[in-house]
């Protein structure tokens, strides 16, 4: 009796090894196949242009998140630029005029500055004969000047005077 019970359970043993072994080799056996399947799909030309594509979508957004970033940093500059500059508000205007430094003036605009102080007041033909350059020109500095707050403009007939604020 003792060796019947020992011989039962010696081959319920068998079995159950025998159902995990074959368990464990119909795993084996997907694996294998999904292995197989995944190889033929990554030798596939849509698989690898899909592939590519997924490749330049990751590296265009990080581009883009990179020049997002610098306009970024940009904009704060120039906001703190901005900020920086002294501004002046015109009487008849309601958007306000920017006082550029002298620094920032050509050495023509600058003489043209120094003339103005002379004279205390010119008209466009005066400074385009002292600079030889035509009048239209020297209109187009002296309304340049104007806009920057360096000029102060009066009309007189069909003459425009430009004085020094």
């Amino acid at each position: 009796m003792v060796i019947r019970k020992a011989l039962r359970k010696l081959l319920r043993r068998k079995k159950r090894t025998k159902t995990l072994e074959k368990e464990e080799v119909d795993k084996h056996k997907v694996l294998r196949s999904w292995e197989d399947i995944y190889g033929e799909l990554s030798e596939h030309p849509l698989t690898q242009a899909k592939i590519i594509n997924e490749q330049l979508l990751h590296s265009t957004n990080d581009a883009l998140n990179e020049i997002n970033n610098k306009l970024d940093i940009l904009d704060e500059r120039v906001g703190s630029l901005e900020r920086k500059r002294p501004v002046v508000r015109r009487k008849d205007d309601k958007l306000p005029l920017v006082v550029i430094p002298r620094a920032n003036l050509s050495n023509q605009e600058e003489q043209i500055v120094q003339l103005i102080e002379a004279q205390n007041e010119v008209d466009a033909k005066t400074v385009a004969q002292k600079f030889n350059i035509s009048r239209s020109n020297s209109s187009l500095k002296l309304n340049k000047l104007h806009n920057w707050g360096f000029l102060a403009k009066r009309l007189d007939e069909k003459s425009v005077f430009f004085r020094i604020k």
